[in-house]
């Protein structure tokens, strides 16, 4: 066994003890808490302090400036999305060879693409055009205006699909993940017609595969110029 398969083993038990144990002791202090005491606590501080104690015996303070919720992670992972486009792009755009001009503009694309739909989730662009066009529950199986909006978002996603479904295709692990996070989309919209609790976790579980399968593809197309030209360079 080389050396980067040792590594990459070693960091695979790693992480899955880590995730393992990290998820059990998560678990136990989540199902062994309790608030004992709230508001301006300490004298050093005017911030609003939680003083919690876990298993009847440990206390400490918190001071959350902003509380975490599905809409903040799933932004993370969009955001992200964009990101990787943005450093493919400049990455196989630059150098002693490009990639093919096709593969850019998938990633420039993605860079804006992605931004949008980030920021769209963290300050519910769709919802406030929605809430100025009232005449769109007139659409059959629309209840609110801006559960149009989002439908209408179907038709760019789908002319990106198309144009780019050959470069998808190319890369197995990324056309994986996407799939999973086109049926997580649907399954997330089904869950809110029938008012089921389970839309936003389902939404932060699609970003992370759409986070993911743009990081295979990215890894797939740098491995594909690697292959043709062995000695090139970038930057």
């Amino acid at each position: 066994m080389n050396v980067s398969r040792k590594i990459i083993l070693f960091s695979t038990v790693f992480l899955a003890v880590l995730l393992i144990g990290g998820g059990y002791l998560l678990k136990e202090a989540y199902n062994n808490y309790e608030v004992v005491n709230k508001g301006q606590l300490l004298d050093h501080t005017s911030g609003y302090i939680y003083q919690i104690r876990f298993f009847d015996k440990f206390d400490i303070y918190l001071e959350p400036e902003n509380r975490p919720n599905s809409d903040l992670v799933t932004f993370c992972f969009l955001l992200g999305s964009g990101f990787i486009g943005m450093v493919f792009f400049f990455i196989l755009g630059t150098g002693q060879a490009a990639a093919r001009p096709r593969v850019l503009w998938l990633y420039l694309i993605t860079f804006f693409g992605m931004n949008y739909l980030a920021f769209d989730e963290f300050l519910g662009i769709h919802e406030s055009i929605g809430h100025n066009m009232p005449f769109l529950t007139a659409l059959p199986f629309v209840k609110r205006p801006d559960d149009a909006i989002v439908m209408f978002y179907l038709i760019p996603c789908a002319i990106f699909a198309l144009l780019f479904y050959t470069e998808f295709l190319s890369c197995t692990k990324s056309i994986l993940a996407g799939v999973l996070a086109f049926g997580l989309i649907f399954l997330a919209a089904v869950s809110d017609v029938l008012t089921l609790p389970l839309e936003e976790p389902l939404e932060v579980l699609a970003g992370a595969c759409i986070f993911c399968s743009f990081l295979f593809l990215g890894q797939h197309h740098l491995n594909e110029l690697y292959a043709e030209k062995p000695s090139l360079r970038f930057g």
